[in-house]
C-alpha cells in the first residue's frame, strides 16, 4: 500500500507493508500482530510490530500518514 505522509520534512512517497504473522518468540506465542515496515526515500528502514490493528491505525494517525 502507498502513502503520503503531510510533512515538509520528510519525502511524501513511503512504501508501508502490513503483514499479520505469529511470533516465534514465546513471549508473543499464538499471538497474531501487524508488522509495519516504512521504507523511506533515503533507503532507512523501520520495523515495527502492533498487536492490533487499533494500534497501528493510531500510530499512522499520530504520524499524519493517510493510507
Amino acid at each position: 500500500m502507498f502513502v503520503q505522509h503531510k510533512s515538509e520534512y520528510i519525502n511524501l512517497n513511503h512504501v508501508v507493508k502490513v503483514k499479520k504473522a505469529t511470533s516465534e518468540n514465546n513471549k508473543f506465542a499464538h499471538r497474531d500482530f501487524y508488522k509495519l515496515v516504512l521504507t523511506l526515500t533515503s533507503n532507512d528502514t523501520l520495523d515495527l510490530e502492533f498487536n492490533s490493528e487499533e494500534e497501528l491505525d493510531l500510530f499512522l494517525e499520530k504520524l499524519e500518514i493517510v493510507k
